[in-house]
């Protein structure tokens, strides 16, 4: 049996997120998880956060060459204006979203339908 373990970190600080993944690794008690994601990352202030100086990106990427975890991504619900933001400043390993057939009445300034 082959399991591809995953985790999420909702805090967009260094020190906050280093204490989540170890408290993660420890709870499960484990040495590493195959994907961490920034959990849903709305506001663009949040996606400044986790790149800045001391911001929780630092945290991921010591995690990664650490062995701790192998890939990265990020995670957000409705409007994708922060994801493709994210996407620019950043190769994530995975982008996870909400698909609805009713966006395309909710969203219409997107015009992707």
């Amino acid at each position: 049996m082959i399991f591809f373990l995953i985790t999420k970190c909702y805090l967009r600080d260094r020190k906050g997120a280093e204490k989540s993944i170890n408290d993660s690794l420890q709870r499960l008690n484990i040495d590493h998880v195959d994907l961490l994601i920034f959990r849903h990352v709305q506001e663009e202030y949040e996606l400044e956060q986790i790149f800045s100086n001391n911001g929780a990106m630092e945290a991921f990427e010591k995690a990664k060459e650490d062995g701790k975890i192998r890939f990265i991504g990020i995670s957000r619900h409705g409007i994708p204006d922060v994801l493709i933001k994210a996407l620019k400043q950043y190769h994530f390993d995975v982008l996870m979203t909400g698909f609805n057939f009713f966006n395309r009445f909710n969203f219409r300034m997107l015009k992707m339908f």
